[in-house]
């Protein structure tokens, strides 16, 4: 018959489950309306902050002495991806912090 035993220990108080920070990623899909109605609902939900995130391109190119980054391109699209959260927020009625970021 097996059995198992083990060294008697304290209980630890439960400690309450938290979430204070949620992190949409937006992108240019259909569906992407939806996700961040998701978020913003768990985010009203838990009482967190909402973060909508954009990774554009990145704009590096290489060539003889090195790589280079065309400051035009990459204006351009982060300007767009600003623009695209602000226009969700606009539409949705939501008000979040963004992050904007290049890989």
């Amino acid at each position: 018959m097996p059995l198992w035993t083990g060294a008697p220990i304290e209980e630890s108080p439960p400690q309450d489950f938290a979430i204070r920070n949620v992190l949409c990623a937006v992108d240019s899909s259909s569906h992407v309306r939806k996700t961040v109605l998701w978020a913003k609902e768990m985010a009203a939900e838990f009482g967190a902050r909402l973060t909508l995130a954009d990774v554009t391109a990145g704009v590096e190119f290489w060539g003889p002495g090195g790589d280079y980054v065309n400051q035009k391109w990459k204006e351009a699209l982060v300007g767009d991806a600003a623009q695209h959260i602000a226009d969700i927020q606009r539409e949705m009625g939501i008000k979040a912090d963004t992050l904007l970021a290049q890989w």
